[in-house]
């Protein structure tokens, strides 16, 4: 994982909750909520919750709309290495405003940096994000921040999952994109090192060779780009400078997508070329209780998940 959060603080700055937005409007639904529900309805009543890699806060959401409607009075914690604001989830996210007020939020704070208490949570969560870590010295800090008898429940990425598949396609058509110039070409322009003559002319090469492609693979994610590639290339020098900002803007979005792209992809490749990753945590001293697929929508598989406890000392 590239150790420059950048890509993922500015996703998580636009508001959304899940890494899967193509998949859920909002929070996690279906089988994936049931899932946590489940999870937490074995947690005491006042019980301390811990969800690591939390990006917005979405497995943290679900751990409070459980407590407030089953009265468990859960207090939750979330943890992200990203920078992550609760006032930019406010804007997008008004009706919940009361949820996000219930969980202590600590951002900009890898797992393997926590300073929180030891033996101090009933259960530790996480979703599409313990995976990223070092796997041993995350380990070790779960090991040492659960109660005894306390639970680590998580979903990681599996690298055969349907929604892997969709992603290493998009992958391949960032892959051309980048061969093609458009990122190197705004690149050099915004760092001032190229004109405006020097990148036009650039961009019109890389749109040739992207009509190109796009008649081979005529992908959503294509043609969006070539239509405003096509916008950026068309107008005059005074229309794009006046809109700069909004092509700036355009660039760092499919940068920044790019980058998590190559993220969530690495991460699995190396969970595929390491399948026991997981048994860290019982070296850490935990017992695994339970494993297995997660699906949504009764079909597609969204995950694996894990459940540990810490043993009590005898």
């Amino acid at each position: 994982m590239n150790k420059n959060l950048t890509h993922w603080s500015n996703y998580w700055k636009d508001g959304n909750l899940t890494s899967l937005p193509q998949d859920f409007l909002e929070n996690y639904d279906g089988e994936i909520e049931k899932f946590w529900n489940n999870t937490f309805s074995k947690v005491p009543v006042n019980g301390q919750v811990l969800d690591l890699c939390t990006g917005n806060g979405a497995i943290a959401l679900l751990a409070v709309a459980y407590s407030e409607n089953n009265e468990a009075n859960l207090k939750v914690t979330a943890v992200d290495a990203a920078k992550v604001k609760i006032a930019n989830l406010s804007i997008k996210h008004a009706h919940l405003n009361d949820y996000f007020q219930k969980i202590n939020l600590i951002s900009d704070c890898r797992v393997e940096e926590i300073q929180l208490a030891s033996n101090s949570f009933d259960i530790i969560t996480s979703q599409y994000g313990i995976e990223y870590c070092d796997w041993e010295l995350s380990a070790k800090q779960v090991a040492r921040l659960l109660k005894p008898d306390g639970q680590l429940v998580f979903i990681s990425h599996a690298n055969s999952t349907d929604i892997m598949t969709y992603m290493i396609q998009e992958q391949n058509e960032y892959n051309a994109i980048k061969e093609a110039g458009l990122f190197t070409a705004l690149a050099r322009y915004f760092d001032k090192n190229s004109s405006y003559k020097e990148m036009n002319r650039a961009l019109k090469k890389t749109q040739k060779v992207l009509i190109k492609i796009y008649q081979q693979n005529k992908s959503i994610l294509l043609k969006g780009l070539l239509d405003f590639l096509h916008y950026i290339v068309s107008v005059d020098k005074k229309v794009f400078l006046a809109n700069e900002n909004k092509v700036l803007s355009f660039y760092h979005q499919h940068l920044f997508a790019f980058a998590r792209l190559e993220d969530v992809i690495g991460v699995s490749l190396k969970i595929k070329h390491s399948p026991n990753w997981y048994l860290a945590f019982e070296k850490s001293g935990l017992k695994l209780e339970d494993s297995g697929e997660v699906l949504q929508s009764g079909v597609h598989k969204a995950g694996i998940y894990y459940k540990f406890l810490k043993p009590s000392k005898t």
